[in-house]
């Protein structure tokens, strides 16, 4: 279910909820590596069970989690649409290049359209060399 942002004090709480989302789930692996006999049993119960939490963020319209669509869209038509991910590198498994097609695709008529990654040795900036759709910015993040 999508949530919509209309001001930067509704952020705060959002990012409160992202926080003990992830630590609770940071918990839970520490205490699934506890329990488990072996690596693939851990990876077992990683794919297969109902492990993690998905925070919820709250004008846009935020797409959290393994939902369909843009990740961010404005509540204004066309004005801004975004993706977002986290990787180890942004071109592992082709996702920086498959969110700049699905921008590109999808959302042809949004005036300003982002990637957003966070990945290790990537700074909190524009990220000039990535950008290979015209149009499209892409942002290195802090998480």
């Amino acid at each position: 279910m999508p949530i919509e942002i209309r001001s930067v004090a509704e952020v705060e709480p959002l990012i409160t909820r992202v926080r003990a989302a992830a630590d609770l789930t940071a918990q839970r692996l520490k205490d699934l590596s506890n329990e488990a006999d072996d690596g693939l049993t851990v990876l077992r119960r990683l794919k297969f069970s109902a492990f993690g939490r998905h925070p919820e963020a709250g004008g846009f319209r935020l797409y959290a989690g393994t939902e369909g669509g843009t990740d961010i869209l404005s509540l204004v038509p066309h004005a801004v649409a975004a993706e977002g991910f986290a990787a180890v590198h942004p071109r592992s498994n082709r996702k920086l290049a498959n969110d700049l097609e699905k921008l590109a695709r999808d959302c042809p008529e949004a005036r300003a359209r982002y990637v957003f990654f966070a990945a290790p040795n990537f700074r909190h900036e524009r990220q000039i060399l990535l950008e290979k759709l015209p149009g499209i910015e892409v942002w290195g993040i802090d998480i």
